[in-house]
């Protein structure tokens, strides 16, 4: 039981539904033979045989699990918040003193600055 989380086995419930075979189930048949043992070991599932397919149904505990899944995502999605509005709300300018730039004292007067400028470098 430890292989597979709760929340795993409650979605490979809802991917079976009503009955899929066990191919739908995944393409791996290691990894659909074990989600099924899994499952039969809960008592939520029953594997009939037609020929060569394999059909996995719910029980009715599994469709008892199953009705309740659906009632749970039926509550998630009917009570979904209202989205924003796609315009963005305008916020009051904010006032914000400007200052002058301290410069520091090895670049006041500096002949450089100009050659520098004028090879546009700066």
């Amino acid at each position: 039981m430890g292989k597979f989380s709760d929340f795993n086995l409650l979605y490979w419930v809802y991917r079976i539904g009503h009955g899929v075979k066990i191919s739908d189930i995944n393409r791996n048949s290691k990894r659909a033979r074990s989600v099924v043992r899994a499952l039969e070991d809960l008592g939520l599932v029953v594997v009939e045989s037609y020929g060569r397919v394999k059909v996995v149904k719910l029980t009715s505990r599994g469709l008892r699990v199953y009705e309740r899944v659906l009632a749970a995502l039926g509550e998630l999605r009917s009570r979904r918040p209202a989205r924003e509005s796609a315009s963005p709300q305008l916020l009051a300018p904010q006032r914000v003193s400007i200052q002058e730039p301290e410069v520091p004292e090895w670049l006041i007067g500096n002949p450089w600055l100009r050659v520098i400028g004028e090879r546009g470098r700066a």
